[in-house]
């Protein structure tokens, strides 16, 4: 009892010792204030699974007048008393409540997929201010921000708009495929099942070679998109966001005389969610696949014979044929018809012809190209800083499509010298993709990504590069694949294309398989490497770097771009490193 006593007696002191001017009357009171059912950090926009609800109370205090304006499609309101645990709310839901009302608490319930709002808007007799706190994941702290209303004729308007974005707990992968790159010419696909009137598989002719262009437009909002197709060679070809454009190339003939397998191609497509580094609340999804119903039939090539020669080491070259197949009984050419003469200004002897002992057919069942191995006689060798020129009398009939092979005499050189390399990517061939990573720290990815041609020129006019991300704050390396380095002179050259004028330098260097991502100084493996100085260097046009460098040991190692200070958006394309071999 006493104890009670005491406490009056310190509440009217309290009051007692108020001024009149101290006291705020409560109906002069102006408070903004709401709460959600959502977690804090859920927020901008606020992420919920489809069939849940989301309840917000207006708490503010004062206010003139007080309306809620929720998007009417696809949301429905609760009421009624909710029992623990309950997780079918359908028995909940009150059609009498309008989707604008005056209610200080709503629960509303969300029956369709993607984004919705929910606004609130308050007016007062005076101005209010709404505080709040939101995660910065940058900075690793919260910041503050602040709602202030705004004066409207004679009231303060507090106007807050909350964008719910509603995701569903399964997937539906759908896709859309098109014959150009600008998806201006749709091609038409069936339906899973089918009808009489829309068969399930519909059917695409194209040419070997050919490629064809896939866009995702699957429910609900999958972040990995995946396509296969075995018997094309196409392997877990990824896609980057919902709205890339994946092209696809065709290299398996499926209708031609006297092919083995003459079933059209379908390609695998996969879709899934999966969690969100940046983002807790996004719900994943298992992964879910399709054949997309599409029959595709690749015809032979209506265009002239295509082909790419190259060195493979100092007594054979390959010749790959990128628009054609040879014919199943073909094994062997007659390699008297080939001849290859050389030109070498640093030698003594300056030119010469050497002849071939085989012309031996290899090919590819996978989607890859049929090539020819062509084998030096007479143990005469070439070198890689010979300039070569390969030509073939005609070899009749031998490509599926009824064609003879052949390769005119040439006026230049004609052969790509490949032969003491460890690499040598153009990036053209999507199999390489996966020796290349971008990292900060050797661990932890970054954003890369394989690319068209961003500005073709003289310089480089390939149509596919490595695009690298390094805008953000952080030590970036581009790795290579790991190779032996021995002892010996090498030669580093690549090209690169710089977004915006150049700022700092890269500095391109081979260091051991487990030191990739940290700082180590050259001595390790090389006794000496290139500085690439990008400082003020012109953006929008291809430059090509060269260097040499000097290998001190045998140890596994790999190219490690480092980003020396350089944060802007730059692209890669032609790497070389190897030998440079001299003629006696």
């Amino acid at each position: 009892m006493k104890k009670i006593l005491f406490l009056t007696t310190v509440l009217l002191t309290a009051f007692s010792s108020c001024k009149d001017d101290d006291f705020e009357p409560l109906n002069d009171v102006a408070e903004c204030t709401w709460h959600l059912s959502s977690e804090d950090g859920n927020a901008g926009p606020i992420i919920i699974g489809l069939n849940k609800y989301l309840a917000l109370m207006d708490l503010s205090q004062g206010a003139i007048s007080h309306r809620w304006e929720v998007s009417e499609t696809g949301t429905k309101f609760l009421s009624g008393e909710m029992q623990w645990g309950q997780t079918d709310f359908t028995n909940m839901i009150d059609e009498s409540i309008p989707h604008v009302n005056d209610l200080k608490l709503i629960s509303v319930y969300f029956e369709q997929p993607g984004q919705h709002t929910i606004r609130l808007c308050n007016t007062f007799h005076k101005p209010v201010t709404y505080f709040y706190s939101k995660w910065n994941k940058d900075l690793g702290k919260s910041e503050k921000f602040q709602y202030v209303s705004k004066l409207e004729g004679d009231v303060y308007v507090m106007d807050t708009t909350f964008v719910v974005d509603v995701y569903a707990p399964e997937l539906e992968p759908g896709v859309k495929v098109y014959r150009d790159a600008e998806c201006t010419v749709e091609v038409e696909t069936g339906i899973t099942g089918g009808t009489d009137e829309n068969p399930e598989y519909k059917t695409v002719e194209i040419e070997y070679g050919d490629k064809l262009y896939f866009k995702d437009a699957s429910y609900d909002r999958p972040n990995s998109w995946i396509f296969n197709c075995q018997r094309a060679g196409i392997v877990k070809v990824e896609a980057e966001t919902a709205d890339a454009i994946t092209p696809l190339q065709f290299r398996t003939l499926t209708s031609a005389e006297g092919i083995i397998n003459d079933k059209p191609l379908t390609v695998n497509y996969t879709v899934e969610r999966v969690s969100d580094p940046d983002n807790k609340y996004v719900p994943t999804a298992v992964a879910k696949t399709i054949t997309i119903p599409l029959s595709i039939v690749v015809k032979p090539s209506s265009a002239p014979l295509d082909y790419t020669i190259k060195q493979v080491d100092q007594t054979h070259i390959n010749v790959y044929l990128n628009n054609s197949q040879f014919k199943a009984d073909v094994n062997e050419l007659d390699h008297s018809t080939f001849s290859l003469n050389w030109t070498n200004e640093n030698s003594n002897v300056q030119s010469g012809t050497v002849s071939f002992s085989s012309a031996k057919i290899v090919k590819s069942e996978t989607g890859n190209k049929d090539l020819i191995q062509l084998e030096i006689a007479n143990g005469d060798k070439m070198y890689n800083t010979d300039k070569m020129y390969l030509s073939c009398t005609e070899n009749a009939n031998v490509l599926f499509d009824g064609k003879g092979f052949s390769i005119p005499a040439p006026s230049e050189p004609n052969v790509i010298t490949t032969y003491g390399f460890f690499f040598d990517d153009d990036f053209e061939d999507p199999s390489t993709d996966k020796n290349w990573n971008l990292t900060i720290d050797g661990k932890t990815p970054t954003p890369y990504s394989f690319v068209d041609n961003p500005g073709p020129d003289e310089i480089n006019a390939s149509a596919r590069c490595f695009k690298a991300d390094a805008v953000t704050v952080g030590c970036r390396t581009m790795s290579s694949k790991t190779f032996l380095g021995t002892v010996g002179k090498y030669t580093l050259r690549f090209k690169y294309y710089l977004v915006n004028k150049g700022t700092d330098g890269l500095s391109p260097s081979f260091v051991p398989e487990d030191k990739i991502g940290t700082t180590v100084p050259n001595g390790l493996w090389q006794k000496s490497g290139g500085w690439l100085h990008l400082l003020n260097k012109p953006g929008g046009q291809w430059t090509e770097f060269s260097c040499s460098i000097e290998g001190i040991k045998e140890l596994e190692v790999a190219l490690s771009m480092r980003f020396n200070g350089f944060k802007d958006e730059i692209y890669f394309d032609d790497f070389f490193f190897g030998y440079i071999e001299e003629r006696p």
